[in-house]
């Protein structure tokens, strides 16, 4: 349930829905109807604006790292890193080396990742989070002798002595597979406006209109798929659905319910 406070010395009244004080009004000097979009950090229910929600994200996760280790490194790869196929590959493939360590417990050569292999170059060196991950689940780095070489190379060595158990290793691997990004939740912020001639108005700012880079990529993308579909035949439920995708044109919108005394009930919500 949502509850409201009326108050006759504003044309604006402070609200309080069930998605916490954050949702509250944010009073400010600026014409608009709402000051701008604002969303809910879920790691620190914090509302910030849109602006300032990945920075915001990215420091909550990394504050993380004082009480977990081991699961800020998995919301840090799954969060930081944006290419989906990549990151899924690099889970995968660090899944693969502790299935390899928890089934062949007594083989030296399963604990032991070259730094400077391809492949883990190529899948796990690159993102976010990953050495993050291998080191708090009981990899150390150390410089061995290469075998049939005078060189040394750095290698990731499974320390044996470590607390971490094989069963605590393979919920690792499940949660690391199965976690999603830590994504901020849009802020409501529901608000009841008193009948006036300042409340009618009902101009909105940029935040609701601007699209963010990476919003302007994924438009692009949907750009190009609609340059290669004009070559292809299409049903008439395909067309449809492509018409239907081109009036989005934008991401967020006010609601506003007037109510018979004129007081007015507004909230944003995605477009």
């Amino acid at each position: 349930m949502t509850a409201f406070k009326k108050e006759d010395s504003s044309n604006c009244v402070q609200t309080v829905n069930n998605q916490g004080p954050n949702s509250a009004l944010k009073k400010g000097g600026s014409n608009f109807s709402v000051d701008a979009v604002y969303f809910i950090c879920p790691l620190t229910n914090a509302s910030v604006s849109k602006s300032g929600r990945d920075l915001h994200i990215k420091e909550a996760i990394l504050m993380k790292f004082a009480d977990d280790l081991i699961r800020a490194s998995i919301m840090m790869i799954h969060t930081f890193n944006k290419d989906r196929e990549k990151i899924k590959i690099a889970c995968e493939t660090l899944g693969k080396y502790i299935d390899n360590i928890c089934n062949n417990p007594s083989e030296e050569k399963y604990r032991k990742i070259k730094l400077q292999n391809k492949v883990f170059q190529e899948r796990i060196s690159e993102l976010e989070g990953t050495h993050e991950f291998l080191q708090p689940i009981g990899f150390e780095r150390k410089m061995l002798q290469v075998p049939r070489q005078e060189n040394e190379d750095e290698f990731y060595v499974f320390n044996g002595d470590f607390p971490t158990t094989y069963e605590e290793l393979r919920q690792y691997k499940n949660e690391l597979l199965n976690a999603e990004p830590v994504r901020a939740q849009l802020d409501r912020q529901v608000r009841v406006l008193q009948p006036s001639p300042q409340a009618a108005k009902f101009e909105l700012p940029n935040d609701f209109y601007n699209l963010t880079a990476e919003e302007v990529k994924c438009e692009q993308q949907m750009r190009s798929e609609a340059v290669e579909k004009t070559t292809m035949l299409r049903t008439k439920a395909m067309r449809e659905r492509e018409k239907r995708r081109e009036f989005k044109k934008y991401n967020y919108t006010l609601l506003r319910v007037r109510f018979p005394d004129g007081y007015i009930l507004q909230a944003t919500f995605y477009a």
